[in-house]
């Protein structure tokens, strides 16, 4: 037997639906204060200043000094000593995969974009003949050791800024334990470990 109300309850579904989408804007735009024309584009007050705008939390920022220095921000990477005891250098051959694109490890491999990686733990920075490092490489100064290259691997631009090397770094703490266990291998003559 047919519904003789069937089409009236089809029109209040929809009626219901558009009344609960218009008051949910109206009660948003009311407590979010966005309505109108701010629609959350920054304020200008009377001091001049531009503010943020209704809707976002204000964090106080204190001002700075006019010719004063701000310290740089700098993240460094946890600590992996104790990791590469349990690194794969099987693992570190993967990781290293990403490497080859700018990189050799073959003994008297090439340089491409970035230098040839034989023999990097505990070399000299910046020693690989025939490659042209960055200013900011070369004054860094001391040799790539377990605790540098973690650094350097997990933020290169971070640990020495200025480097030409682009490359985002590795975040995976294991990912790099492995990775330099791998490039200790490639050696006539490997460092001791950690």
């Amino acid at each position: 037997m047919k519904d003789p109300l069937f089409i009236n309850k089809i029109v209040a579904a929809v009626l219901t639906a558009l009344f609960v989408i218009l008051m949910t804007d109206f009660i948003l735009d009311d407590i979010l204060k966005i309505g109108g024309d701010d629609h959350g584009s920054a304020e200008h007050a009377e001091d001049g200043k531009e503010h943020a705008p209704k809707f976002a939390y204000n964090i106080e920022v204190p001002e700075q000094e006019a010719g004063v220095a701000t310290e740089a921000v700098v993240v460094t990477a946890p600590d992996i000593l104790g990791l590469i005891a349990s690194a794969n250098i099987e693992s570190g051959e993967k990781v290293a995969k990403k490497c080859t694109a700018c990189h050799t490890f073959t003994k008297a491999g090439p340089n491409r974009i970035g230098p040839n990686q034989w023999d990097i733990v505990a070399r000299a920075r910046g020693t690989t003949e025939g490659f042209a490092y960055s200013e900011a490489l070369l004054a860094s100064g001391g040799a790539w050791d377990y605790e540098s290259l973690n650094q350097f691997l997990y933020s290169p631009k971070n640990y020495i800024a200025g480097t030409k090397m682009n490359f985002a770094g590795i975040k995976g703490d294991q990912d790099r334990a492995s990775l330099i266990l791998w490039l200790r291998s490639l050696s006539d003559n490997p460092v001791p470990l950690p």
